[in-house]
């Protein structure tokens, strides 16, 4: 008889580690969410198991309904990323060939590829383009920095390559 049943510290102890489990898995659901889960998981938890087990059940159903609907928009914006991604890399490219032109009206005119006052300009005029967005005026003037960097970089390679 002994064997077929748990003392009352075993079933204590089985208790506490399903309602651990039941919270482990409940972490990634909305806090609200999860704050009347833990109230409801409160008090005599033997009495409250069958409940808390149709509310789990739900609870994860709805889960699973909001990870497809996630997974969805992550998507979708991840589509949305991959194509402005293009659009970057072919005005990148187009502005690569107009840089390959001023480097060679540069070199007929034997002036210096670096004009420190242009790249400056050409920063300020993006930040200020910037201010209407949601990233950072400076964050933008950064990723311009690098791209005037790596620019004039080629350009300098392209002028002495031509030479």
């Amino acid at each position: 008889m002994a064997g077929s049943q748990a003392t009352p510290s075993a079933q204590f102890l089985n208790q506490a580690t399903e309602k651990e489990k039941v919270m482990n898995t409940l972490t990634a659901i909305q806090p609200c969410t999860r704050m009347v889960i833990e109230r409801n998981l409160g008090g005599d938890f033997t009495k409250s198991m069958r409940t808390n087990r149709i509310i789990f059940a739900a609870l994860t159903l709805f889960a699973v309904n909001m990870e497809a609907g996630t997974t969805e928009r992550l998507e979708a914006c991840r589509q949305e990323i991959d194509t402005l991604d293009q659009r970057l890399v072919e005005l990148i490219q187009q502005r690569a060939r107009v840089v390959e032109e001023v480097g060679n009206i540069k070199r007929e005119a034997h002036l210096a590829v670096k004009d420190a006052n242009r790249e400056q300009q050409v920063i300020e005029k993006v930040e200020e383009l910037a201010k209407s967005g949601p990233l950072p005026a400076e964050a933008v003037g950064r990723i311009y920095q690098k791209l005037i960097e790596e620019m004039r970089d080629w350009e300098t390679k392209t002028v002495t390559s031509d030479q």
